[in-house]
């Protein structure tokens, strides 16, 4: 090495440079089998935000209001990420600085449909197995307990008003309970499992996971839906999303 002017110092440094950058690149996966190894403190310090851990990646919502794991295998729906970068600007454009410049447009109108959705990839993206969030004002004094009872009674009542339809579709539910968000908020949380089947037309049968927590001023809902038939194949990945969802404050 010395004969060849290269020094073992310059060896080194050129050597941990390479494998800083192949860490930060996740070159090969190795980043993401490196922290898999100890996911729950890796999920503590949301390193998942930027690299899949144990077969997950993580999504912060970036109003800092809620957060939840999905499948790696999962992708961001492009027509939602679009639509709400298009109310976000018009958002942006009401600013007082901005109207005083002429750039401002019409005044900006509340997103309708989910805050973000992710679903399989290509040929598996029919949207009949997706993952989204949906937030939606409330009253002033609105709580899961006070105004919707305990966690049975509010999913018998959602479904039922929502879902289920005479005729159309029945709905089974599996289970319905209370947690806790795990972060510091430890704001509650219902979770509900269910089953709807379409009666007419286009008959299916589909399996859901939802989560449904009030903050903010707002009712937000984390909605998962597959197919019953891939729902075991599906299980594992949505009901870990389903549990991860907490609400930030």
């Amino acid at each position: 090495m010395i004969g060849m002017n290269t020094s073992p110092r310059r060896i080194i440094t050129a050597t941990l440079g390479s494998t800083a950058i192949a860490l930060a690149a996740n070159f090969l996966g190795v980043t993401s089998a490196l922290l898999s190894l100890s996911p729950e403190a890796v999920r503590r310090q949301r390193l998942d935000t930027f690299y899949p851990v144990a077969g997950y990646k993580r999504h912060i919502d970036p109003q800092d209001r809620y957060t939840f794991i999905y499948p790696v295998r999962y992708v961001a729906d492009q027509t939602v990420y679009l639509r709400n970068a298009d109310q976000a600007y018009a958002r942006r454009t009401q600013d007082p600085m901005l109207a005083a410049s002429g750039l401002a447009g019409r005044p900006a109108m509340r997103a309708t449909g989910p805050d973000v959705a992710f679903g399989p990839p290509g040929k598996d993206s029919s949207g009949e197995e997706n993952l989204s969030v949906v937030s939606s004002d409330v009253p002033a004094g609105f709580s899961l307990q006070a105004t919707l009872g305990p966690p049975e009674a509010a999913a018998g009542k959602l479904l039922k008003e929502r879902i289920a339809k005479e005729g159309e579709r029945e709905v089974e539910l599996l289970r319905a309970v209370e947690r806790r968000s795990v972060g510091e908020s430890g704001l509650p949380l219902y979770e509900f499992e269910y089953v709807v089947r379409g009666l007419a037309g286009r008959r299916f049968v589909a399996h859901f996971v939802c989560v449904v927590g009030v903050s903010r001023g707002a009712l937000f809902t984390m909605n998962s839906r597959v197919p019953e038939s891939r729902w075991k194949e599906a299980r594992d990945g949505l009901l870990a999303a389903a549990a991860s969802f907490e609400l930030l404050s």
